[in-house]
């Protein structure tokens, strides 16, 4: 066999093999996941409490559980996903952010995401902002 013929039959092996792989990119070709948030962004004043709403859907014949996670939280913040893993039936899980009152104000990317046994993972990216607690300060005089 000629060297050009070997590396034609490479080139079409190569190509079928590439063709055969190209299903999507995803773990299970037949179900997934899908993410939703009710804000993309939250503010929550040091020492006070947040809520926001994570909706999933399941596609394709995907049926399983979904858990909820939150990633990149500043310090002396938390976030509770209730329930932290969907069941099955279930589309929706309620976060609560709990920002303590020592935070430093400021504004954070945190990373929601929903992830499920045999399918990838979604995320969606909320603004997190801790506001101070305390008010400008004002000063009040009398005059004659």
């Amino acid at each position: 066999m000629s060297w050009s013929r070997l590396l034609r039959s490479f080139a079409v092996l190569g190509a079928f093999a590439l063709g055969a792989c190209s299903s999507g990119g995803g773990t299970d070709p037949g179900g997934g996941i899908t993410l939703t948030i009710s804000a993309s962004s939250l503010n929550v004043i040091q020492g006070a409490v947040q809520n926001l709403i994570a909706t999933i859907g399941r596609t394709g014949d995907f049926d399983g559980s979904v858990t909820i996670s939150v990633e990149g939280l500043p310090a002396n913040g938390t976030a509770t996903a209730n329930p932290a893993s969907i069941p099955s039936g279930s589309t929706s899980s309620t976060i609560t952010f709990t920002v303590g009152a020592g935070a430093t104000p400021a504004t954070t990317t945190v990373t929601i995401r929903a992830s499920g046994s045999g399918v990838d993972a979604e995320t969606e990216t909320l603004q997190l902002t801790i506001a101070s607690s305390t008010a400008p300060g004002y000063s009040f005089g009398l005059s004659q």
